[in-house]
């Protein structure tokens, strides 16, 4: 009986030291904000929230001091060491159990603590404390407070935080007294201010809501898509995903910031490149660069590492300034600046690999897709054209029998190819200050994944900047040549209605003309795509744009500023598609009296003319720094000039003579902006 009640005893303190739980998947995550609280307590929070298997000992943690932990959405195994290592102790799974212990001391290292505070002692989060010379480092908490191990007994710290100086300092890590590093405000780098694309506004004073990315932020996101990067820095910015384009170099993306407009989105999606597209898009937001309006197309070939920042208006505060055209919201972009001294080269390369992911695409096999039919009924007497059931049998049959040849086609496969996208920028700079100059030349060369798609584009610049006393002339000239083409392998959805148990070629290897089972939404019989891609079929797009900003700005004072602005862009624009005579995608298909006109050029040609002008005076004052004075009165005037024409040429003797002066007919019935397109 002694005996029973010694192991009673023995496992009721068992059961009062040791705690288990179920562990949880790798991806489950825990939110945390606990101050001073025990080592237990803490576990218990991370029990409660992810139900984590643990085996541990509480008579460890008896004179254990109390613990803060701030987590947000973070991993279980994360959570756990910022629990136990600030504490010497660790843990390992051994069988599905958590096990923790105390930690492994083969040698101890030193430990920093500290926390960073600004100029008025207020804590800092998220400063990076970073140990020079070495990868090892770690961030302030929600209060300004850090934890940093350190092997050498003495080391150099640097401290720094966006918009401080970074500071460095020299630290005795055997010392166990807690420092406190203060950082300033690094006025040079980034002012506390607005930049609303006409003035730069004090936030304090600044009313509306804006977001302001810089340039060494936004190519951390991406070194190629500026656009892109924006979405990670703002949620109401967003870009609209096509499906149908996928990755098409040349479709230039859909966005906006103050939500999606419905009306006239219908008329966009008929052609993805059209001039409606980018001019009557009502989703649209406007885009200034360094002071003046700019185009999408602009914008999407820009350079990213000529871009210091980026600025998104997105409010009532935007429409004050840039009245109606601020209705989608308004991106404000500054370029760098030359910079004064000895002359100075800049080259920048970025190189980018593109492969093809369909792993968004489950489509049937050929016995999948046989099978989808007979289920559906499409080989019953009067269905898809069976006059019997016997009718029905033998068009089962011819089927099932390719399958049985082995015939099982990954047609979407077909197109594709891994493309490799390069960009190279050179930028020159010098001058004095006084009179600061850059010349800047740049060649994008982009590949798209459908193959003999691409774009490329050329540009060429030189910036003037004059200053003396109180007055600043500012002059940018640039050009631009942008080229595109499509693939001749058609478009991707062409292949995706592709029959499997259909094959490109003919039993001796050669591609077949015209396929047996695969249709066009028009319910033409479709020619073998890849068979379209050996014809003469082409389309691309090309553009040259020249554009000269001159600024001036006068500081009268130490409040009073004139500003003035002249823009002139003269832009050049053409495009052809051509379908080859034996395509069966031209307007005249089929045998009959019209046969004749088989063949279609779809050419436009045009340019613009657009200039815009304005003046303004600012006054802007502070009082007892408390108060801000802004005040703003300017003058604008701007006009547009366009010409464009374009027409439809049918009736060509074969693909290579695809010259307009082999036409045989000019077709008038063409809309500038739709091209005939047998899919609608």
């Amino acid at each position: 009986m002694r005996e029973r009640r010694w192991l009673l005893c023995f496992l009721v303190a068992m059961c009062c030291t040791l705690s288990t739980w179920a562990l949880p998947s790798q991806d489950k995550t825990v939110t945390l904000n606990l101050r001073n609280v025990s080592v237990e307590t803490a576990l218990d929070a991370v029990k409660k929230q992810t139900g984590v298997n643990m085996l541990y000992n509480s008579q460890m943690f008896k004179g254990v001091p109390p613990v803060s932990v701030n987590a947000k959405n973070e991993r279980w195994e994360v959570t756990l060491k910022l629990i136990l290592n600030p504490q010497g102790f660790d843990y390992v799974v051994k069988d599905g159990i958590v096990v923790i212990r105390k930690m492994q001391t083969e040698k101890r290292e030193n430990r920093i603590r500290g926390m960073v505070v600004d100029a008025n002692r207020e804590p800092i989060p998220g400063a990076s404390i970073i140990v020079k010379g070495t990868r090892t480092g770690t961030s302030t908490n929600i209060e300004g407070e850090f934890t940093l191990d350190v092997k050498n007994d003495k080391v150099t710290l640097e401290v720094s935080f966006i918009g401080m100086k970074k500071q460095t300092l020299q630290v005795d890590a055997t010392r166990r007294k807690s420092l406190e590093i203060t950082l300033v405000d690094d006025v040079k780098t980034l002012e506390d201010v607005v930049v609303t694309g006409y003035n730069n506004v004090r936030k304090t004073s600044f009313t509306g809501s804006s977001t302001q990315i810089t340039g060494d932020d936004l190519r951390k996101v991406s070194q190629t898509n500026i656009l892109g990067a924006l979405q990670s820095f703002d949620p109401s910015f967003r870009l609209m995903t096509n499906n149908q384009f996928g990755s098409d170099p040349n479709a230039l993306p859909e966005m906006y910031i103050r939500g999606r407009s419905g009306i006239g989105v219908k008329e966009l999606d008929r052609d993805q490149l059209s001039k409606s597209n980018l001019e009557n898009n009502p989703n649209l937001p406007t885009f200034i660069m360094d002071g003046f309006e700019v185009s999408i197309e602009k914008v999407y070939d820009l350079d990213p590492t000529r871009i210091e920042s980026m600025t998104i208006l997105k409010d009532a505060a935007a429409t004050a300034v840039y009245g109606s055209r601020a209705a989608n919201g308004v991106i404000v972009i500054t370029t760098v600046a030359p910079k004064p001294g000895e002359i100075r080269v800049s080259y920048n390369f970025t190189g980018t690999l593109e492969l093809p992911d369909l792993r968004d695409y489950n489509l049937a096999n050929a016995s999948q897709k046989l099978e989808i039919e007979r289920l559906a009924g499409l080989f019953d007497k009067g269905n898809n054209n069976n006059q019997s059931t016997s009718q029905g049998m033998n068009a089962y049959y011819r089927k099932y029998a390719l399958i049985q040849k082995g015939i099982d086609t990954d047609w979407m496969s077909l197109p594709l190819q891994n493309a490799f996208d390069h960009k190279h920028s050179v930028y020159i700079e010098g001058g004095t200050p006084n009179l600061r100059y850059g010349v800047d030349a740049s060649y994008n060369g982009v590949n798209g994944v459908m193959k003999g798609s691409g774009r490329d584009r050329y540009s060429i610049g030189f910036s003037l900047d004059y200053r003396v006393k109180q007055l600043q002339v500012k002059n940018t000239v640039s050009f631009g040549h942008t080229k595109s083409k499509e693939s001749p392998y058609g478009s991707f959805s062409d292949y995706t209605r592709m029959q499997p148990y259909e094959t490109p070629y003919e039993d001796d290897g050669t591609l077949k003309q015209k396929m047996s089972y695969s249709q066009s939404p028009s319910s033409r019989t479709s020619n073998n795509p890849l068979y379209e891609a050996t014809l003469g079929n082409y389309e691309w797009n090309a553009y040259d744009e020249l554009v000269n900003n001159l600024s001036l700005n006068w500081y009268l004072n130490d409040y009073l500023t004139v500003k003035g602005q002249f823009s002139i862009t003269k832009k050049y624009a053409s495009s052809e598609k051509f379908y080859d005579p034996l395509s069966s995608k031209v307007s005249v298909y089929g045998e009959s009296d019209d046969a004749y006109l088989a063949g279609d050029l779809y050419t436009e040609r045009g340019g613009s003319l657009d200039w815009n002008t304005n003046a303004f005076l600012y006054y802007t004052r502070s009082f007892h720094s408390k108060h801000n004075i802004n005040v703003s009165v300017g003058w604008e005037a701007a006009a547009s000039n366009t010409d464009n024409t374009n027409a439809h040429y049918r009736g060509f003797p074969s693909g290579e003579f695809n010259s307009l002066n082999y036409a045989t007919e000019i077709y008038k019935k063409t809309d500038p902006y739709r091209k005939y397109d047998p899919s609608y």
